[in-house]
């Protein structure tokens, strides 16, 4: 009896710690029980409202615009980080690289590293300097810029085309090309048409855009310029083309309304001109204006769309001369999205949407916590 006594205590001894750890267990359990409905009520409340967010605003308003001063500091800090020795010898060598070497990317590119103090390598400007000395300088552009069709690249040829577009004589002479297609039998140009008319309804009486008629009439040239020099993307010059069509009758006869698209374009880039070339046209085929106003014109091969001429024009009241440093240095897109931020809304929907997320995390983390506790828990005796 004593005997049977004296094992007994040990015997409770194992069977309380048993008790103990499955009432443990079993509070564990509640607990995390408890914890997953609250992260699936949360995450849940979190969706709803980033739904309810979004539904409540329009799809154009999720993006807005950021104001001028904002993008101008993003662009300059964009283009300081990017512009460095070897990215510009890079650059510079691949341009160079090019049959024949593409020389208005080369000087934006030098420009851009001139403003912020950056040289190539030494090996490649031993190779520009070699290039230079045997690439064909244009000193003077002949006057058959005012009477061909076509325009070289060249920056003198294009300032000289663009001063030329810019007065009255370039719409008229843009007119009697179009009237000697017709009297030939030919379909007449409607890019150039439509333009003209733009154009000469800017000096006019009649405005077709919502501004003012300086705008639409450097838009205008610097337009019919990039055409000519076949600088214009393909969408671009099919929307000036189907617009022209649609808004110059069989007999001649123009409708302004139908017209006033081809007027918000050239307002849209002629405020980009107006941020880079020179304000008087007596300076933009001479001078220091030459480069400019060639830079002004070559910018359209970034546009493919109005929405793109819409866009440009804010990089150029933000950046001025500098647009062309910023396109070359960073690419359309990087600096397309530097003009733009999420709304208020967008933002707010954005913080509910992570917060959700990472309460479904959170539920899956503890999730798989609750079932390895559970399959290494000892077996009830």
């Amino acid at each position: 009896m004593e005997r049977r006594s004296a094992g007994a205590p040990p015997q409770l001894s194992r069977l309380s710690p048993g008790r103990a750890g499955r009432r443990a267990s079993r509070g564990l359990d509640r607990g995390i029980a408890l914890a997953l409905i609250g992260l699936r009520v949360g995450a849940a409340a979190a969706l709803v409202g980033a739904a309810m967010q979004l539904l409540g605003t329009p799809m154009a308003g999720w993006v807005v615009d950021r104001p001028i001063a904002e993008v101008t500091v993003r662009l300059e800090q964009a283009v300081a980080r990017r512009v460095s020795p070897d990215w510009l010898s890079a650059e510079i060598a691949a341009s160079l690289a090019e049959t024949p070497p593409d020389w208005p990317r080369i000087e934006t590119l030098r420009a851009a590293a001139e403003r912020h103090g950056v040289e190539p390598t030494a090996e490649v400007r031993a190779a520009l300097a070699s290039a230079e000395s045997g690439r064909a300088r244009v000193e003077q552009v002949a006057l058959s810029c005012l009477f061909e069709r076509d325009v070289p690249r060249e920056a003198a040829a294009l300032a000289c085309r663009l001063a030329t577009e810019l007065t009255v004589l370039g719409d008229v002479r843009s007119l009697s090309f179009g009237a000697h297609d017709v009297a030939a039998g030919r379909r007449p140009d409607y890019f150039d048409l439509g333009l003209a008319a733009v154009g000469l309804a800017a000096t006019g009486a009649v405005v077709v855009s919502a501004g003012g008629s300086a705008p639409v009439k450097l838009g205008v040239a610097a337009l019919k310029t990039a055409r000519q020099a076949d600088l214009l993307q393909p969408p671009l010059r099919d929307f000036v083309v189907a617009t022209a069509r649609h808004g110059i009758g069989p007999d001649g006869r123009l409708a302004p309304g139908a017209l006033r698209p081809l007027g918000r374009l050239a307002e849209d880039y002629g405020t980009v001109v107006a941020q880079i070339a020179p304000a008087r046209v007596a300076d933009i085929a001479s001078g220091a204006g030459v480069r400019a106003a060639a830079d002004a014109v070559r910018l359209l091969a970034y546009v493919e769309t109005a929405e793109d001429a819409t866009r440009l024009a804010r990089v150029a009241r933000a950046m001025g001369p500098r647009t062309a440093d910023s396109l070359q240095v960073l690419g359309k897109a990087r600096v397309f999205r530097a003009t733009l931020r999420l709304s208020r809304a967008a933002s707010e929907a954005l913080a509910l949407s992570l917060a959700a997320l990472g309460q479904l995390l959170a539920t899956a983390a503890l999730s798989i916590t609750g079932t390895a506790l559970r399959r290494h828990r000892p077996a009830r005796p």
